[in-house]
């Protein structure tokens, strides 16, 4: 796997591209390596989902890597692939080319030797994607302590914000402006802070789509798995006491069906530790974003519509302690007018947009 992953990023160096309006977790795989060949700054942990998720066979290519990472397996991404889910009997990849050498006049032996040869790289990729499981499983772990210590760094810098919002007890204008600044600032540090902690998280997503990678190839080798032991009880394999095809294509088949056993238990509970510790991440993004008010952004598309729908409200909009704030200066201002000369207070001067202008210009709203 690293090979593989190698052979992608090790390419010509170039300029890497950065477009924020790319939502990678919404593309294909097939999307995915494209943009990385033109240069885009693909995350390392989707480019490795892409590349593992394309050396599946007979893999959907309209799957997303959201789609992947909400699956329980990669079988559920495409339901299709068995030919009774429930009872998890061969895999129509496996059936398939059975068939097609069926039809094609290919011998039982012939066969017998082929689906034997599929059936033991199965049981040496799966062993494989097992014992590298604990490397995965280790990274997530110290992933997740990662974003458990960002979350507790945000979360003490907003404490003492808010301590020092607590202590400004004054009701004047300073005081007030002082109080939006600070609930700013708030939101500002829990929106960097999610983003840390996200970004800290990012080896756990990687564990999982890890996971559902080998899911899908014990699945797909259970196929080849039970084929081969189909094949290893033909009569035309055990002619004989001396006629071995028949029985070393079935051992080769239980070995497989014997090792997706096991890397299924495995994973699915790799696949529960992972999930764990992704909750204990999504539970410090929640603890943040209750002290803060802030959230991840939303995605591009979403982005772009909040972005105009905030144009066509106007450039001059200002939060709710602003508005506050300007209507308290219009009545002070229409109190210090009236002490002068009453007959000189006029309303249009307090409530015109040039007046409430000038004085956002003067505070550093506009």
């Amino acid at each position: 796997m690293v090979d593989a992953i190698g052979s992608v990023t090790s390419q010509q160096v170039r300029t890497a591209k950065k477009d924020p309006a790319v939502n990678w977790k919404n593309c294909t795989s097939d999307e995915i390596l494209e943009y990385e060949k033109q240069g885009q700054e693909v995350p390392d942990y989707i480019l490795q989902w892409a590349v593992e998720f394309n050396k599946q066979q007979n893999a959907p290519e309209d799957v997303t890597y959201e789609m992947a990472m909400g699956a329980t397996t990669m079988a559920g991404v495409n339901g299709n692939n068995l030919q009774n889910p429930d009872s998890g009997t061969t895999d129509v990849e496996a059936d398939a080319l059975r068939e097609k050498m069926t039809q094609e006049g290919v011998s039982i032996r012939d066969q017998a030797k082929i689906f034997r040869n599929y059936s033991k790289e199965y049981t040496n990729e799966i062993q494989n994607l097992m014992d590298s499981m604990e490397q995965y499983m280790a990274q997530s772990e110290a992933a997740a302590a990662n974003a458990q210590d960002a979350k507790n760094d945000v979360m003490t810098r907003i404490q003492a914000l808010m301590s020092s919002k607590k202590e400004n007890k004054t009701g004047d204008v300073s005081g007030t402006l002082e109080a939006a600044r600070l609930d700013r600032e708030i939101r500002n540090i829990g929106q960097a802070g999610l983003s840390t902690i996200e970004s800290a998280a990012m080896p756990i997503d990687n564990a999982l789509n890890q996971v559902s990678s080998a899911e899908f190839t014990s699945l797909t080798g259970r196929g080849y798995g039970n084929q081969a032991i189909s094949l290893g009880n033909s009569p035309e394999l055990n002619r004989s006491f001396f006629d071995f095809a028949g029985r070393i294509t079935k051992k080769a088949g239980e070995q497989e069906v014997k090792k997706s056993d096991a890397g299924d238990q495995q994973f699915g509970e790799n696949r529960g530790t992972a999930n764990g510790y992704r909750d204990s991440v999504n539970a410090d993004k929640d603890e943040v974003t209750r002290a803060s008010g802030a959230t991840l952004p939303k995605q591009s598309d979403d982005i772009k519509s909040e972005d105009a729908k905030n144009k066509a409200e106007g450039d001059n909009t200002v939060n709710d302690a602003d508005n506050d704030q300007l209507a308290k200066e219009s009545n002070t201002k229409k109190e210090e007018v009236a002490q002068e000369d009453t007959a000189t207070v006029d309303d249009k001067i307090l409530t015109d947009p040039n007046e409430i202008l000038k004085r956002k210009e003067k505070r550093g709203l506009v």
